[in-house]
């Protein structure tokens, strides 16, 4: 018979008698704040051996009702530790090394409290143990406490670890109170002793907080897109299933639309809210920042502790339309699980060839994290959908939740098409590095080859090219390039090659890739490029005679005459090939006349630009800058000056520069900006500067902008909130 008998029946109930009474005692003690004598009970007393680890629970439960956090980790550990936990008293239920139930719920809860009292930056480390404490738990079918998961969350924000916080989250999404194992309680002591119809069961795994939380230890990697992913696919508390279907895949609503719709608690909560403004401007998604704001807020005129004025205009076209592709593909992902109809090896292709543009997209915006998480929940589904039968339970999962009952990644859908393979390797490019992608592609090439016996994948081969150039190895990029059959070369893969030259300064091996090149119907504007520098930098006589061969080629594959190609890429030509090999492609043959040309073309380019809404390139601002303020300008006479009029054109070259950045070589020309606007008494073309600096927000060295000021006659602006 498996029924107990009476002895042990009626030791069993005294044990939980005595549990009772120690956690109660505990309480009482904790209540009244007399949580050192407990403390100093347990240390030296020899009660806490025989009575065990019900005796520290109660003592711990004391401390932590009195918020000695501190108190609670060092008798967790010391309980865990000490010499005089030996004996089967000590083993909770009689299993070695186990804690009490209690005791991990405290510790987790208090190392939460502890991380969220900590006013500085020091990292604790303690993410990895209690989502050890934490897997244990679930694995073993216990109790936590909602404290306690977001005491595990908080450890894995403190270490800025998201990977264990997102691993936490797909647990969370996995819970069903009726069907799970393990069950989330009521922190009250009792729902930690014994099975009881009256225990605390919590129904909702993530709250509000739970999902901040997790948000914002992605935001603090910079992982700001799988912190809105986090957002947009979780059930927290107001999620409506109801809303999936309309809401998903809809042409109609853009993305605050859709997180509104999916997460309605973001009206109610401004904890969540702030985690979602916060993810939006890290992904300089500005306006859409501020249309969530005004949406969920009464109160607008916060919204400067969050988003600057001068960022208030941005949008990240990339991230808006990769968030696009990801809906499609949630709602692709939920419909695949949900049907019984077989995926055909064309809908499998097309399925590829979005998930391919998804992650070009995410890996454009800077979030290919994001990318592959949404595209490993695609192939999930269909590795599911083909490998198993589900039940309706199954195909109700949460878009975000990866359980066991999954079926694992079929790796060989990322060789379905070559634009999925490529994408997959940019996108592991940028999350893992250049190793990871290098091996990636050769693993897979090894697969593609052994399937279909060519490896006429032409995007991933330039995409693996790129990689070994990147590592270094030029020798083993040519020996790899010379390995490929002619179908598998595209003109980028000449480029890149001649790219790698170029690092190594091998000009003349530049020049014999050009000529296969050029044979091979191959030619590009970047391999022209790269030629024409190897042409500069070789010892040979009629060099520009050779360069002029060079734009030909490439005028002629463009489709425009000589000369207009080399005015509109001359700042490029420049760089590439020197200024005085620039200047006799220009034809300016009278040194005297040459730096007044270079300034008309300068103005030339920025008007033109300026006119089409496009920003100028830096070369050509900078030479504005620098030749009006030296002596370039001298002889130039009065009607050239009337006609360009250097100080405005240094005044519009200053305001565009600031949107650059402001390293050393910025600084020093809006240094010698600013001087000649001084020098030049241009006061209100000074204000003008200084105005659009602290309109827009721009960063720029202090001293510059307060040299601006001094030249402008203004005072110190005084401090503004928005």
């Amino acid at each position: 018979m498996n029924a107990e008998r009476p002895i042990e029946i009626r030791l069993k109930n005294l044990y939980i008698t005595l549990s009772i009474d120690l956690m109660a005692a505990g309480s009482a003690l904790g209540r009244a704040g007399q949580w050192q004598g407990c403390v100093d009970y347990i240390l030296n007393k020899s009660d806490s051996s025989e009575l065990g680890q019900p005796l520290f629970a109660a003592v711990m439960n004391a401390c932590y009702i009195c918020e000695k956090y501190d108190s609670v980790l060092d008798i967790y550990y010391n309980m865990q530790h000490g010499s005089d936990s030996t004996g089967n008293d000590w083993q909770w239920e009689g299993e070695y090394a186990r804690s009490h139930p209690l005791c991990m719920d405290l510790l987790l809860r208090s190392v939460g409290m502890r991380m969220l009292m900590t006013v500085d930056d020091t990292k604790q480390g303690f993410g990895e143990a209690t989502l050890l404490i934490f897997n244990q738990i679930i694995e073993e079918g216990g109790r936590i406490s909602l404290d306690a998961i977001r005491g595990v969350l908080r450890a894995c924000e403190n270490d800025a670890d998201y990977q264990r916080a997102i691993n936490v989250m797909k647990i969370l999404q996995s819970y069903q109170e009726n069907e799970s194992d393990w069950k989330i309680v009521d922190g009250s002591a009792k729902n930690f002793l014994y099975d009881s119809e009256e225990s605390s069961i919590v129904g909702q795994a993530i709250d509000d907080d739970v999902l901040a939380t997790v948000m914002d230890t992605c935001c603090a990697v910079e992982e700001y897109g799988h912190a809105i992913l986090c957002l947009y696919t979780s059930k927290s508390v107001g999620y409506d299933s109801s809303s999936i279907s309309q809401n998903l895949n809809s042409n109609r609503g853009n993305m605050v639309e859709k997180l509104l719709v999916q997460q309605p608690i973001l009206r109610d909560s401004n904890r969540l809210l702030e985690s979602t403004v916060t993810a939006l401007t890290g992904l300089q998604c500005t306006q859409d920042a501020m249309a969530l704001y005004s949406e969920c807020t009464n109160n607008p005129g916060n919204l400067g502790k969050y988003i600057p004025l001068a960022n208030r205009n941005q949008i990240n076209a990339p991230w808006r339309e990769s968030f696009r592709h990801m809906d499609r593909l949630l709602y692709a992902s939920d419909a695949i699980r949900n049907s019984n109809q077989k995926l055909t090896q064309e809908d499998q292709y097309n399925i590829s060839l979005g998930i391919a543009l998804m992650l070009k997209c995410a890996t454009k915006a800077g979030q290919s994290s994001a990318g592959l998480e949404v595209a490993n929940i695609a192939i999930s589904s269909i590795s599911e959908h083909k490998n198993s039968k589900k039940s309706m339970k199954d195909a109700m999962k949460s878009f975000f939740g990866i359980e066991e009952e999954i079926a694992a990644i079929d790796e060989s859908f990322w060789f379905l098409s070559d634009e999925l393979f490529a994408a997959a390797i940019a996108a592991r490019r940028a999350k893992y590095g250049v190793q990871e992608a290098h091996d990636f592609y050769f693993n897979g090439m090894s697969t593609i080859i052994a399937k279909n016996g060519s490896r006429s994948w032409p995007a991933s081969t330039d995409l693996a090219l790129a990689l070994i150039v990147e590592q270094g190895e030029t020798g083993r990029a040519s020996d790899f390039f010379d390995s490929l059959e002619s179908q598998t070369r595209t003109p980028e893969t000449y480029a890149i090659m001649a790219n790698g030259y170029s690092l190594e300064q091998q000009w003349d091996k530049i020049a014999s890739l050009y000529r296969d090149a050029k044979r091979d119907a191959m030619l590009s504007e970047r391999l022209s490029f790269l030629a024409m520098e190897a042409i500069a930098n070789t010892v040979t006589s009629s060099k520009i005679k050779t360069l002029r061969s060079v734009i030909d080629d490439i005028a002629a594959l463009k489709g425009v005459k000589s000369g207009a190609w080399i005015v509109d890429n001359y700042w490029k030509l420049k760089k590439m090939c020197g200024f005085h090999h620039a200047r006799m492609l220009m034809w300016w043959n009278i040194p005297s006349e040459t730096q007044q040309m270079e300034f008309r073309l300068a103005a030339q380019h920025l008007q033109e630009r300026k006119k089409k809404g496009l920003a100028s390139e830096i070369d050509a601002l900078s030479t504005l800058v620098k030749l009006a303020n030296g002596k370039a300008l001298e002889n130039a006479g009065t009607t050239f000056i009337k006609d360009f009029h250097p100080p405005t054109l240094v005044s519009q070259a200053l305001i565009e520069i600031c949107g650059f950045g402001c390293d050393d070589e910025i600084s020093q020309v809006l240094l010698e900006g600013i001087s000649y606007l001084s020098k030049t008494k241009n006061i209100d073309l000074c204000k003008e500067f200084v105005e659009h600096v602290e309109s827009s927000g721009c960063t720029i060295d202090e001293e510059i902008l307060f040299l601006a000021r001094t030249a402008a006659d203004l005072r110190p602006p005084s401090h503004q909130s928005y």
